[in-house]
């Protein structure tokens, strides 16, 4: 008897779960990411719009250190027309001035910077170079820079604002042995060079700016 009570309490709950409603279960939903990935280097080809090349340089007199700034008519970059990436560009540059297209918004003082500066230099009126090697992520550099039939390393940084490359580097003349020239110029422009003190001073040392804009090809 005991047996049969105990079957019947069996069925009976059998016959009420399977007359509860079954829950659908939530169907679990990803996250969608929503963040726009840029776009890789390797969907972008690169290239130098070389008529719109800019070079700026900030030279100093006194002791005060009183700016003097001008840019070169005659700027030419030669690079590779087309490159798979920023990298390969850079390794591609190599660029030469032309030292009598000096603009400093003086015509006088122009004269005398090509006569008393630049003609005293071996070869000076050309100043050439090239990229000896870039580290992109880091943005910065090393130019070879030829000057005075002598070759030296010269650091540089730069930053990319849009389809603009802006190369910055500082460049000391005395490391190309310069000084004779340098002494030259002084001298030449000792009055316009003397500051409260009565010191006439040319300083050896010349901030660069380099403005390069880019054909800039994305897929």
């Amino acid at each position: 008897m005991v047996h049969l009570r105990f079957l019947l309490v069996l069925i009976g709950v059998s016959l009420f779960a399977s007359c509860e409603e079954t829950k659908p279960q939530k169907e679990k939903v990803n996250p969608v990411n929503t963040t726009i990935q840029p776009k890789s280097s390797n969907n972008c080809t690169y290239g130098v719009r070389k008529s719109g090349v800019m070079l700026r340089w900030l030279a100093f007199k006194t002791t005060e250190r009183i700016g003097v700034s001008g840019t070169f008519g005659d700027v030419r970059i030669k690079s590779n027309q087309v490159s798979p990436s920023l990298q390969a560009l850079f390794e591609s540059v190599s660029f030469e001035i032309d030292t009598k297209t000096i603009l400093s918004n003086d015509d006088g003082r122009d004269k005398k910077i090509i006569h008393f500066f630049f003609e005293k230099l071996v070869n000076g009126n050309v100043i050439s170079g090239s990229v000896k090697s870039v580290d992109v992520p880091n943005k910065k550099g090393i130019f070879t820079v030829e000057m005075n039939g002598m070759s030296h390393d010269m650091p540089f940084n730069f930053t990319q604002e849009k389809k603009e490359l802006i190369v910055t580097a500082f460049m000391d003349v005395n490391k190309w042995s310069a000084q004779e020239a340098l002494a030259a110029i002084n001298m030449a422009c000792e009055e316009k060079h003397k500051g409260k003190d009565g010191i006439s001073k040319t300083w050896p040392d010349v901030n660069i700016d380099i403005r390069i804009p880019l054909a800039l090809n994305c897929k």
